[in-house]
């Protein structure tokens, strides 16, 4: 009667024992299977913006534009010669695509009051003025002491213009006559900024040579120096700041976005290179929209990708 009340207990204890291991085994299933769907950090695949015709692909995506003001993401197709536009909540809505008008847009703004579209064309080397009532298109050239410059990254803040000079890395500021009024440098001996974005009446520009993002107060402070660490990238082509100011880097060669806290040390990183929704391919920009969502524009994927939390 002992050794079947032990052999009971043994078998008991083996039955809680397999019980217990799956519990475990599912959940750790489950937490990879989370993992695999929202990447780390918690981002999730929403939606893409994606050409008129479902199953064509833009050609050389370049950049994205977010207009707060008229709820309105624009995407502009380099290799396609057009301008895109689309509701918040991904609906396709018109095409700008005058015939042989645009050559080779890069980046646009949106002129609030008047609704005027500045375009970067690096077939014309200019910012280009469309008004698209009128269908006026104004292609300008931009000097700076006398010296052509070559529009890369473009940023319209009230009246004035930011300009990412190609050539010599430095970021130049316009007036609405296209004057140029200021020139921000590279503190560092490097290549100068790839990117650049202005939030909060600063400019944080990104020296990817150098391994580091300066802030620039346009109110005429000081600015701040941030060194990044604990990551190593291949190719960084741009920058964005989260609404909880970490700092957000896309790899072009990796396919992924590596996140730093606000004093430059790295956090994680998520995507990876590939095709599926939740991969990229050779991407060019990151933008977060006013709803805290995450926008990438994968140009190799002919997409615009738009991931929340």
């Amino acid at each position: 009667m002992e050794n079947i009340t032990k052999n009971f207990r043994l078998a008991a204890s083996l039955k809680r024992s397999r019980l217990f291991t799956s519990i475990l085994v599912v959940l750790c299933l489950s937490v990879l299977s989370i993992g695999s769907a929202s990447g780390a950090g918690g981002w999730t695949w929403r939606f893409n913006l994606a050409a008129a015709e479902k199953n064509t692909p833009f050609q050389m995506i370049t950049s994205l534009y977010i207009s707060a003001e008229n709820e309105r993401f624009y995407v502009v197709e380099s290799g396609g010669n057009s301008l895109h536009s689309f509701q918040f909540d991904g609906q396709y809505l018109n095409t700008f695509s005058p015939e042989g008008a645009l050559r080779q847009p890069f980046e646009m703004a949106r002129q609030g009051t008047s609704g005027e579209l500045w375009v970067v064309e690096k077939g014309r080397n200019s910012l280009t003025r469309i008004n698209l009532q009128s269908q006026a298109i104004v292609p300008e050239k931009l000097r700076y002491r006398g010296g052509l410059v070559y529009p890369d990254r473009l940023k319209l803040i009230g009246d004035r213009f930011f300009v990412l000079d190609k050539l010599s890395g430095n970021i130049i500021s316009y007036d609405q006559d296209l004057k140029a009024l200021d020139v921000l440098e590279s503190p560092a001996t490097g290549g100068g900024f790839i990117d650049f974005i202005v939030r909060n009446n600063e400019i944080w520009a990104l020296d990817a040579r150098m391994g580091r993002v300066h802030r620039f107060n346009l109110g005429g402070g000081p600015g701040r120096e941030i060194s990044l660490a604990g990551y190593a990238f291949s190719f960084p082509v741009a920058l964005e700041v989260g609404p909880s100011g970490f700092i957000y880097i896309l790899d072009k060669h990796q396919g992924s976005v590596a996140v730093f806290d606000g004093a430059g040390v790295f956090k994680y990183s998520f995507f990876k290179k590939g095709h599926d929704k939740n991969s990229l391919y050779l991407p060019e920009d990151i933008v977060f929209d006013p709803l805290g969502r995450l926008c990438v524009v994968d140009a190799g994927n002919g997409r615009v990708g738009v991931f929340s939390r």
